[in-house]
């Protein structure tokens, strides 16, 4: 079994302004550049809309 992986707060910052950033290209597309699963990406995604909108009312 595969050792669970942690990231930085900055490198998922950077990961999320790909992600918003890409365009064309898809979520899948961006998580096999940066070499992150594309669940774990989706899940800072969501993690990232809730925080905003917890933070905008």
């Amino acid at each position: 079994m595969k050792a669970k992986q942690t990231y930085s707060v900055e490198f998922k910052e950077q990961a999320l302004s790909k992600v918003l950033q890409r365009g064309s290209r898809t979520v899948g597309a961006v998580a096999d550049e940066l070499n992150v699963n594309v669940l774990t990406l989706r899940k800072w995604m969501r993690g990232a809309a809730a925080a905003n909108r917890s933070s905008s009312s």
